[in-house]
């Protein structure tokens, strides 16, 4: 491993400067912090490797003196970046894993405006229509103007923003999602809140937030709503 490499790169490096890797495992080093939590600072990240390695250490109370030798600060930050490559693939699988269950389990929500039927009237113009049709057809962006639209025009159906944001996780938009989700749980127009709620799940899944996404998962359970049995099965393939 390069001499160079050291906590203050990784600083450097996290905090947006351009650091140059003198070989592989520093290259890869650097790569694995993209992996790590966006919402800890780089300094706390260090630290807490460093109480990691200080317990797995302070476990062997026969090899004192190798545990004194292996403190030093230049090993201390080798066996630092060899956590910081193994967290990065940890997280790595643990992404795609997320990945595979959020599109096993994602649908579209079934809507009360629009179904496409043999009997189905075309939707002329029938504005409600015209968005579920997009919506139906997976015309998603089509059907994310026109669902802003008809929110804009009907407040009173309080189920709408719920309809959008389902479509926004169909379009990969989750930081849109969630805030429409988390408003829909507390609205029982037509039980939308029942629904938010599973979609709230899966969408803080699919964003990588596992200890959110089992917490809601677990108060689906607790209070037996139609998602109980899915909600199940996904809390008992995370854990």
């Amino acid at each position: 491993m390069s001499k160079n490499l050291s906590r203050m790169d990784f600083i450097r490096h996290r905090r947006g400067e351009k650091i140059e890797p003198q070989d592989e495992l520093d290259r890869k080093a650097l790569e694995g912090l993209r992996y790590l939590n966006e919402r800890e600072s780089i300094t706390d990240v260090l630290a807490r490797l460093d109480r990691r390695v200080v317990q797995v250490l302070d476990t062997n109370q026969s090899k004192r003196g190798f545990v004194r030798l292996l403190m030093s600060k230049r090993v201390v930050r080798a066996v630092a970046v060899i956590l910081v490559l193994v967290a990065a693939v940890f997280l790595l699988t643990r992404s795609d894993s997320s990945d595979r269950l959020y599109n096993q389990y994602f649908t579209l929500a079934p809507n009360p405006y629009y179904q496409i039927t043999r009997s189905a009237v075309p939707p002329d113009e029938d504005e409600f229509k015209k968005a579920f049709l997009a919506y139906e057809l997976g015309q998603f962006d089509r059907a994310e103007d026109l669902l802003g639209q008809l929110i804009v025009a009907h407040p009173e159906k309080e189920d709408l923003p719920f309809y959008l944001a389902v479509v926004h996780m169909a379009n990969d938009k989750f930081d849109q999602a969630i805030p429409l989700l988390e408003l829909s749980t507390s609205t029982t127009y037509r039980d939308v809140n029942d629904q938010a709620l599973w979609y709230l799940a899966l969408a803080n899944l699919k964003s990588g937030d596992r200890d959110q996404t089992m917490g809601l998962l677990q108060s689906i359970i607790d209070q037996e709503l139609p998602k109980r049995s899915d909600a199940e099965e996904l809390l008992k393939a995370l854990r």
